[in-house]
């Protein structure tokens, strides 16, 4: 396919620039505060699973393979994952390769970067995804994502759609209580449509001692081409959605508990308003524990290709167990 070759050999030239700029930047003995700079082998599996209202499921099982791990924000690994795709009788088969290479902190300072190879569904393609966070004041952390990846449903997949982001994200904390994130995105799919999106963050810091707060959501995208995509994944000309989120972070004796419940409306330019709830949940290790553990369980209610009220479940379990003492 004469239009995914020059694509493939920006995405694999700019994931390697990344990775060889980044490590060059943070190749000082010097790591980020809140990472261990003790250094050891370790495996690293990885599961995940999603089905939708379309009855479209998702299952990927990876493991990794890391020399120089340190702990889960801080290492270098090379990855193999097995994919299986399914959906009213139809199914698919998966296969990925990969590098990466992680130093970040707790707090999003640093970088991640990875790359690679894809086989699926008869079309081979190239993904990266990297992301770069920075301090840019004492109050504010900016970061920088560029991701490309293969459009997961049944109709991108046969087609091999694929798309490249690039985004741009500000979190600052205004006073003790009061905090916002901004982030910019814009996406490019590789059947020509382009996509401009903004979200906004209100964050109130309800019950500081427990970790509760009270948040607002806005985000508002828009779609240059509605045919294109034929089904392949869900574009409307403009998309809004309005959320008002709880959200709660605990730390355990060996855990953080992480948890938010949104709920709000939406309108899609073509068919009107309608609700919208999500719901996620987090348990992870605590930075300085030996295994890092971190399991995401999700939930999500929105518009879709073929219908308002699409349903999308998730989960996610990851596990970094060091080799030896």
């Amino acid at each position: 396919m004469r239009i995914q070759r020059p694509a493939s050999m920006i995405a694999v030239g700019c994931a390697l620039m990344s990775l060889s700029v980044f490590q060059a930047a943070f190749a000082s003995d010097e790591a980020p505060a809140g990472v261990s700079t003790q250094r050891q082998r370790a495996v690293q599996p990885e599961f995940q699973f999603s089905n939708d209202t379309d009855q479209f499921e998702l299952s990927k099982l990876r493991l990794s393979f890391l020399p120089a791990y340190s702990d889960g924000w801080n290492y270098w690994r090379v990855s193999s994952q097995a994919s299986r795709f399914r959906q009213d009788g139809w199914q698919a088969q998966g296969r990925q390769i990969g590098v990466g290479l992680k130093r970040t902190s707790p707090s999003g300072v640093g970088f991640e970067s990875n790359l690679y190879l894809n086989d699926v569904a008869n079309h081979q393609s190239v993904s990266t995804d990297n992301r770069l966070g920075w301090q840019v004041s004492r109050s504010s952390l900016a970061e920088i994502s560029l991701v490309r990846d293969v459009v997961e449903s049944k109709a991108g997949l046969l087609s091999g759609r694929y798309y490249l982001a690039v985004a741009g994200n500000l979190e600052t904390q205004w006073s003790r209580d009061w905090s916002t994130v901004g982030q910019l995105t814009k996406t490019r799919f590789s059947d020509g449509n382009d996509r401009l999106g903004a979200k906004v963050k209100l964050i109130y810091d309800l019950v500081p001692d427990y970790g509760i707060t009270t948040q607002l959501w806005y985000q508002n995208y828009r779609d240059d081409d509605l045919v294109r995509s034929n089904g392949a994944y869900f574009n409307p000309s403009r998309y809004q959605e309005t959320l008002a989120v709880l959200g709660m972070r605990r730390a355990l004796d060996q855990f953080i508990l992480k948890g938010r419940l949104g709920a709000g409306t939406q309108r899609v330019q073509e068919t009107g308003a309608s609700r919208s709830q999500f719901a996620d949940l987090v348990l992870e290790s605590r930075p300085g524990q030996r295994i890092y553990f971190r399991t995401i369980l999700g939930y999500k209610l929105s518009a879709g290709v073929n219908a308002e009220d699409y349903r999308y479940r998730y989960m996610m379990q990851e596990l970094v167990i060091p080799l030896g003492d």
